[in-house]
């Protein structure tokens, strides 16, 4: 009886020995993996330097301005396939250039081509050479906002932190039922949002979910509705489309070359009369 205690014991044991030793395997290899970031590297592991492509520069000339050796260079460039079409590449677009050991050491490690501000490419520059696209996470955010104007829609609007774009996406929804260049000091504009963010930054509006315009006791509300095959649609509380078959302003143009006075004078006969109406040049 006390051998079979004792030999149940011992296969216990060891099972619990291999049990362990797997978790622990398991966890490191966890740990290592959650250590890299997404885009491949560590970036403070390394110096970084940024730059940004010059005026006729290809990736060959760029990679060598970085510091990359010419041979390692002709092998990284045949690996571009489909990920990265060195045609395509902007005079302006931002590079960043990651590098190793000290000021006698200096040596390339990694470049990240910025095509937007969300997808880069990575060439990995010393060792093993190749490439790869990244895909920065981009995060949506509910805001709203609630502005009366003082100075303009757009100054008012950037001074309480709301992207510009958002500007011009009410511009759009009330292009049919608000003469944005007759807003007085004064009239309200209230509205709810949803934005994009990559790395804290905002990089644009995805759309705008409420908003509405007052001005005394006037006011006109606009709901939005992703109609499929549509896109947004946007009705007041009654459910009528706000879209109309004249707008109020045009959605293009230079320049206000005229606007509603009863004193206008006249650029040609230079007689002052009363011009009911706005010019839009």
């Amino acid at each position: 009886m006390l051998k079979k205690i004792i030999h149940f014991l011992g296969i216990l044991i060891f099972t619990c020995s291999i049990y362990s030793c797997n978790n622990h395997s398991d966890n490191k290899r966890n740990e290592e993996s959650e250590t890299i970031p997404p885009i491949g590297f560590r970036t403070t592991d390394y110096e970084l330097y940024t730059t940004s492509v010059k005026r006729n520069e290809t990736l060959p000339a760029l990679l060598k301005r970085l510091g990359m050796p010419s041979d390692s260079m002709g092998v990284l460039v045949s690996k571009l396939d489909t990920l990265f079409n060195p045609r395509r590449m902007k005079i302006g677009q931002k590079v960043e250039a990651y590098y190793s050991g000290d000021s006698l050491t200096h040596r390339l490690e990694y470049a990240v081509y910025s095509h937007s501000k969300t997808k880069v490419t990575v060439f990995k520059c010393a060792d093993s050479l190749y490439l790869w696209n990244y895909i920065k996470p981009v995060e949506h955010q509910q805001r709203k906002a609630d502005v009366v104007i003082n100075n303009s829609l757009w100054a008012d609007l950037t001074a309480q932190g709301a992207p510009a774009q958002l500007v011009i996406e009410l511009a759009d929804i009330y292009a049919w039922t608000v003469n944005f260049f007759g807003l007085q000091k004064g009239d309200r504009f209230q509205t709810i949002y949803t934005q994009s963010v990559c790395e804290g930054e905002v990089i644009g509006v995805d759309h705008v979910d409420f908003c509405k315009y007052s001005r005394g006791d006037d006011q006109v509300c606009a709901i939005r509705f992703d109609i499929p095959g549509k896109g947004d649609k946007y009705f007041n509380p009654q459910g009528e489309n706000l879209r109309k078959a004249f707008l109020k302003a045009p959605l293009k143009f230079t320049r206000v070359s005229s606007k509603f006075t009863m004193r206008r004078k006249h650029p040609i006969t230079g007689q002052v009369r009363p011009h009911t109406g706005v010019d839009y040049a």
